[in-house]
């Protein structure tokens, strides 16, 4: 990877980085809840998509309209772990600082959610239990830096595989 990939992989990391921090910032000013706020993880994956699209584009064109696999994969990867720092960072602040009771809102809302589908108590406890160990700030961060890095390595491939163009081994042949 040259200077003007990582530069790129950099600049479009914190752009999409940031546009998830804005999302979940809207999604906090607007007081969205729970389920709303999961079903923009999609929305978040829509926009990863089209950002690896875009730079993978821009590589191509800064590389003379060639692009092998290993360096749009490595380009995209970089993009995608910058941006999932930045988004991790936010999320972090968000479960200790901004809203230290998160983690309760996530029980109390799949507690709702096991309610309605009249689950034995004993199920709901295990259940509330097992959500209280694996909503903790910290493995929040882990699950969503992995939610966010996982999805689009799967997206990097298809769409490296699709859009790569490597350079001819023979470019100047004499005819």
């Amino acid at each position: 990877m040259d200077s003007a990939e990582k530069k790129l992989a950099n600049e479009y990391g914190l752009y999409l980085g940031g546009l998830s921090v804005l999302v979940s910032v809207t999604a906090y000013i607007f007081d969205l809840p729970y389920e709303t706020q999961q079903q923009l993880g999609y929305l978040g994956l829509l926009f990863a998509l089209g950002f690896i699209i875009f730079i993978l584009k821009k590589v191509k064109a800064i590389s003379g309209g060639y692009m092998n696999f290993k360096q749009g994969f490595k380009t995209a990867l970089r993009m995608i772990v910058i941006s999932s720092i930045l988004s991790s960072a936010y999320l972090l602040t968000y479960t200790l600082v901004i809203n230290p009771d998160y983690q309760d809102e996530i029980i109390e809302a799949s507690l709702e959610q096991m309610e309605e589908q009249d689950l034995p108590e004993e199920s709901i406890e295990m259940a509330v239990e097992w959500t209280r160990k694996f909503t903790s700030p910290w493995l929040f961060v882990v699950w969503g830096f992995l939610g966010g890095v996982i999805p689009s390595l799967i997206i990097i491939v298809i769409a490296v595989a699709i859009m790569q163009k490597p350079k001819p081994v023979f470019e100047n042949t004499v005819d």
